[in-house]
């Protein structure tokens, strides 16, 4: 008897060791995870536009737009000035002035890359920024000699030109580099086409030159509103040092825009009248002049201006 439970016993225990041996070998499944979904990225809100509700002043006279704070007073264009200038007048007593630039050396080329080649040959800086603004580009610097004291100050070029932009509050100067920001050279056509081509948006007509002209140039000459908008000078090269002021350039056209009162004084003068090539819908006269002694290596060159005025158009 005691026999049969010995035998049993081992039996149990070798059937308990199988049981634990095939346990310890079994590998247990793993519990799945629960599934997660990404988080949406949330999309960027753009910055409110500080300048949505502030005013706008435009001259489609000299072809640009600018915007200021609505809490400024109206700014006053003074064309009869030289240079041309628009002032505005912040609160306090710091004022906001913008000013053509008619020096020979800032002279308006027709197109945007011109005008910046011309600029920067004459202008190193160094600039604290340069800002991409609509159709031109701005050249923003600190004025530490203004009278004023510190100034924020923009030379701001564009296919018709440069105008130089002073704030004589060194407060406002973020106030001022969204006003810079702003300003928007209105829109020419010039830059797309070929040198024939001559447009100026500012003043709103276009013509087509011939191949004498290759090399041209174009210097924009201010004059009392009391006349008109301004005169275009277009010359070309000359070798004849001692032609004009000797600088090797010769006028050999003048595009005048004259304001209709003074038009109508210059048809009852006497002597020799400038070409009538069109008048814009304020009643504005576009007349020309042309050279009556070119320099000596010119003389025989056939610049057609026949054509040329005959291209003339409007364009607003």
């Amino acid at each position: 008897m005691k026999k049969s439970l010995l035998v049993l016993s081992v039996v149990a225990l070798l059937a308990a060791g199988c049981s634990s041996s095939q346990q310890a070998n079994v590998t247990p499944t793993p519990t799945p995870s629960p599934a997660t979904n990404p988080t949406p990225t949330p999309t960027p809100t753009p910055p409110a536009d500080e300048t949505a509700n502030w005013k706008v002043f435009t001259s489609t006279k000299y072809g640009f737009e600018i915007k200021y704070p609505s809490d400024w007073s109206a700014p006053i264009l003074n064309d009869s000035a030289k240079p041309v200038n628009l002032s505005f007048k912040p609160k306090g007593s710091s004022y906001f002035d913008i000013q053509m630039l008619s020096d020979s050396s800032f002279i308006s080329q027709g197109s945007l890359e011109k005008n910046t080649s011309v600029f920067t040959q004459k202008n190193k800086g160094p600039w604290d920024q340069q800002i991409d603004i609509n159709n031109g580009k701005a050249f923003y610097y600190i004025n530490t000699s203004s009278k004023a004291g510190p100034s924020p100050s923009a030379y701001l070029v564009g296919p018709t030109g440069v105008w130089l932009i002073t704030l004589t509050d060194i407060n406002l100067k973020d106030t001022f580099l969204q006003m810079v920001s702003s300003f928007s050279f209105l829109s020419s056509t010039s830059s797309s086409q070929d040198w024939k081509t001559y447009a100026n948006s500012g003043l709103g007509f276009q013509l087509t030159l011939t191949d004498a002209w290759k090399g041209y140039k174009v210097e924009m000459q201010t004059m009392s509103s009391n006349f008109g908008s301004g005169t275009l000078l277009f010359k070309v090269p000359t070798k004849d040092k001692k032609y004009e002021d000797g600088s090797g350039w010769a006028t050999l056209m003048k595009i005048s825009v004259y304001n209709p009162d003074y038009w109508k004084i210059l048809q009852q003068g006497d002597g020799p009248k400038p070409q009538l090539l069109g008048k814009d819908k304020y009643g504005f006269a576009f007349a020309a002049d042309f050279w009556q002694d070119p320099p000596t290596d010119l003389q025989n060159v056939n610049f057609d201006f026949n054509k040329v005025t005959a291209s003339f158009k409007l364009t607003k």
